[in-house]
């Protein structure tokens, strides 16, 4: 049978049309083979507001979009550094390529500010504590003077706690130059709503302390599974409120007594962290 032309054309243009409607709903995730594992919108409403993060647990998270920000400078999020002599000039595809579960911390140089309290745990038995406690009830900066903490302190006995917080939001998760992945967490599931904003940080591999390295490596391996990349503060769609579960030992950053980690415009209340972390569960 022979095919008139007129028809032909209609075909192909209708097969055009048709094609490329199903790749652009599958772009936006709202189609049926949206990628499993990535940053994806569920609808029209979600892109102007909310990304939906699917996480390899296959529980869908929540983050709002926030407008973008230039990129802050190298180091902590009020941009003081303890990565000491590590080259800024390092390569990137070397450590784009390395795997970030085993980083170890300031990139193998160890040494740095208070290498040993960073990447060692307190012996100290847990303590169930909220984040309004650790907030109101840990020592003041003025207090913390007294231990005249330096480069190469161990931990004081403020410090020589262990502490678990049962119900808290994660907020903020940054990989950092010095290998720690940091963590801003609050008491509320938005942190515009928090009252308390507490800082972690899941410390980079010992490199001259090695007897907590098997469980540093293991949390820092779950986390790493979890987010699957690692997202930066300047990125548009980045505030996250996960709930999850936390501990670890406590941490006096002499650094941030006067300007408290932060990013974007989520910020701790205090100087005090959780670092480091030993583990941390996602509900």
């Amino acid at each position: 049978m022979q095919i008139r032309p007129s028809l032909l054309l209609v075909f192909l243009v209708y097969s055009l049309i048709t094609g490329c409607s199903t790749a652009k709903s599958s772009r936006f995730g709202y189609g049926n083979e949206s990628p499993a594992d990535t940053i994806s919108t569920l609808d029209d409403n979600a892109r102007t507001n909310l990304v939906a993060f699917k996480a390899p647990n296959g529980k869908i998270y929540y983050a709002k979009r926030v407008p973008a920000v230039p990129s802050p400078p190298a180091g902590l999020f009020g941009g003081v550094t303890d990565s000491g002599t590590v080259s800024a000039a390092r390569s990137v595809a070397a450590d784009a390529a390395a795997d970030p579960a085993t980083e170890q911390f300031r990139g193998g140089l160890g040494g740095g500010v208070r290498e040993e309290a960073k990447t060692t745990f307190s012996t100290a038995a847990y303590q169930n504590r909220t984040l309004r406690w650790l907030v109101n009830n840990l020592p003041s900066n003025a207090a913390m003077e007294a231990y005249n903490l330096g480069q190469t302190s161990p931990r004081c006995a403020p410090e020589n706690k262990n502490v678990r917080v049962r119900t808290a939001y994660l907020y903020v998760f940054k990989h950092e130059d010095d290998k720690d992945y940091h963590i801003l967490m609050g008491n509320k599931a938005d942190y515009q709503d928090a009252d308390f904003i507490f800082n972690a940080e899941i410390s980079g591999l010992p490199v001259n302390f090695l007897q907590d390295n098997a469980q540093l490596t293991q949390v820092r391996r779950e986390v790493v599974d979890f987010f699957k990349t690692q997202k930066s503060c300047t990125s548009i769609n980045y505030v996250l409120s996960i709930p999850i579960e936390i501990k670890g030992s406590l941490f006096y950053d002499y650094h941030h007594k006067n300007t408290t980690a932060k990013c974007k415009d989520i910020q701790a209340n205090t100087a005090w962290e959780i670092h480091p972390v030993h583990s941390i569960i996602f509900k």
